[in-house]
């Protein structure tokens, strides 16, 4: 039936990160990309919707991935969505 990771929506451009998460990628992100923290989840989401280009957003995601080690194993998939979505949110 299709690739399960498929994004239904395609690589249409985001209105609004926050609202464009399902349950599961909220649940998801906050575990692997944000070490629990569905506050700081939550507030770097409202940082890039606002960000108003991804080279704003860009130095965020940097730092975030330092911080999270987004780079190990295990994680790096999930970083990978995530940084799509914020691309797709200025794209």
């Amino acid at each position: 039936m299709g690739d399960p990771h498929a994004n239904p929506f395609g690589r249409q451009p985001l209105k609004d990160l926050t609202k464009s998460l399902t349950i599961n990628n909220r649940a998801l992100f906050t575990r692997d990309l944000f070490g629990g923290d569905n506050d700081l989840l939550n507030t770097t989401l409202s940082t890039l919707n606002t960000s108003g280009s991804i080279a704003v957003a860009q130095p965020v995601l940097e730092s975030l991935a330092r911080r999270f080690e987004w780079t190990k194993e295990g994680k790096k998939e999930t970083a990978r969505e995530f940084i799509e979505l914020v691309r797709r949110r200025y794209a």
